[in-house]
């Protein structure tokens, strides 16, 4: 059985991010959303992403490089995927 994946673009500004999934297909997967860069928001994107591997997706996570404000973002999720190996999180370097 081929493995369910979904990827997360993390677009981060000052005091909140974008969210928008994608399937492995690259259609869109779900509403686009934004999250408060708080501990609250950081628990809610833990939440939803233990919601869609329990349901069998495999995520993968790309944040861009904004300079220190994906620092945040990027530490809530790595720490969950420290437990949960379905949850994978990358740094993108923006490059031309």
């Amino acid at each position: 059985m081929k493995t369910k994946q979904l990827f997360i673009g993390i677009d981060v500004s000052k005091g909140y991010s974008d969210f928008n999934i994608l399937t492995g297909e690259k259609e869109v997967f779900g509403k686009a959303f934004q999250l408060d860069d708080t501990q609250n928001g950081h628990q809610i994107l833990k939440e939803k992403l233990e919601e869609l591997t329990s349901k069998g997706y495999q995520i993968v996570c790309g944040v861009e490089n904004t300079g220190g404000y994906e620092h945040n973002w990027v530490k809530a999720v790595k720490t969950l995927s420290m437990t949960n190996e379905k949850i994978e999180i990358y740094k993108l370097s923006q490059s031309c």
